[in-house]
């Protein structure tokens, strides 16, 4: 769909590397397309899908019906601050999260969802913040050589243990797949 993140390199190493168990419950940070929320949804008893774009949220809710797994994927359109706000009593077993990490430069604005970030860090703050209040118990997510990845990590060595999962390099990038817990 236009105007949503189409699958790339970083979301099929993070959809093929996702570890989700039978019967959890699973955060999909920053939905797109829907091709975590889809995957996870295979093994999870549910899976929130959360996007601040509302036609990645929708593009996610065709995915899950388009895949039959429609039942266990709940759309959230908002931020993560948001859903700590609407599901501070909710306990997630594990957060995807494949955030948008290239410099916010001559991008349009129908674009900025998909590709880009006024804040690289901010979606790891976030994320780590809700771990340290018990609202996630485990993360696996992707961080971009585009970002500043030691920071990144940095922001979760306080709330677990960090491992580096799989590195992938590229002519323009190296992307990292992180798990805390």
């Amino acid at each position: 769909m236009e105007g949503v993140y189409p699958p790339a390199e970083d979301s099929i190493l993070l959809a093929e590397n996702q570890g989700v168990k039978p019967g959890e419950v699973v955060l999909d940070v920053g939905a797109g397309c829907g091709i975590q929320s889809v995957t996870a949804a295979r093994k999870a008893e549910e899976v929130v899908a959360l996007d601040p774009n509302p036609l990645a949220i929708a593009n996610t809710w065709l995915n899950s019906v388009a895949y039959g797994v429609e039942e266990k994927v709940k759309t959230f359109l908002g931020t993560l601050n948001s859903i700590k706000k609407e599901e501070e009593e909710r306990i997630f077993d594990l957060a995807l999260m494949n955030p948008p990490y290239l410099p916010k430069e001559d991008w349009e604005p129908e674009e900025e969802f998909m590709w880009s970030t006024e804040n690289p860090l901010g979606l790891y703050q976030s994320l780590s913040e809700m771990m340290a209040m018990g609202m996630i118990e485990r993360s696996r997510f992707i961080v971009s050589s585009l970002t500043p990845v030691e920071k990144a990590l940095e922001l979760f060595r306080e709330v677990g243990e960090v491992k580096i999962l799989k590195e992938e390099s590229y002519f323009f990038e190296r992307i990292f797949l992180v798990e805390v817990k």
